[in-house]
This record gives C-alpha cells, structure tokens and sequence, in this order.
C-alpha cells in the first residue's frame, strides 16, 4: 500500500485505511514509478483535449501537462476503468496517464518523468 509519495506528499486516505485497520507497517519499499500518456492509435498529443487519471498520477506530470494547457484534466478513481472505456467506447480527444502493463488497451505515449 502506497502511503507516501516524493511528488504528491503523503496519501491521506492510505494513512486513514492504515489506521483503521488492524495492520500496521513493518517495511518500506522505494519503487520507481513511470507514468505513460495513453491514447487511441493515431491520436497526437494535438488532439487531445482530456486526460483522465487519478489524482496523484496527475501531480506527478504538472511539469508534463503545463506545457500542454489545452488539455483538461479530470480526476479518476481507476484510471484502468477509465482506459477501458476510452478503448471500448473509442473514444478520440481523451487520454490518461498511468503505470504501463502488459496488457494495453490504448496505445502509450512518452512518459511525463520518472520518480
């Protein structure tokens, strides 16, 4: 479970889980973490107008995004449930920012940095 993160700061609603819980932390993993844009095939950067992610993948590319100031950002819980729907619906205009995986429903973009 994330609790902290260098770009976002402290994840409030981890810690609250955290404490609410029976668990407690007996170690600390750093992770290195790369976000990746993802769109449909074909889409440019010029073309979107959306991006949906969660909000700390949304913190950790401001630098990315501030010099792209035509796209929207909208906070998603579940960016994977978002990337899903953008596939299925086929959905042009719309991206959003995640950790890559095997199994890609959209097509990725260069990362907006690594931490």
């Amino acid at each position: 479970m994330a609790i902290e993160n260098t770009i976002a700061g402290s994840i409030i609603g981890n810690y609250r889980l955290l404490t609410a819980s029976k668990l407690r932390a007996v170690g600390e993993v750093n992770l290195r973490i790369r976000q990746n844009l993802m769109a449909l095939p074909g889409q440019r950067i010029e073309d979107l107008r959306e991006v949906h992610s969660h909000p700390i993948a949304i913190a950790q590319c401001d630098e990315f995004f501030a010099h792209h100031p035509h796209i929207r950002l909208v906070e998603m819980e579940d960016t994977a449930l978002s990337a899903q729907r953008i596939a299925e619906q086929q959905t042009t205009g719309r991206g959003r920012y995640r950790q890559p995986s095997r199994r890609q429903h959209v097509r990725p973009r260069p990362p907006c940095r690594e931490h």
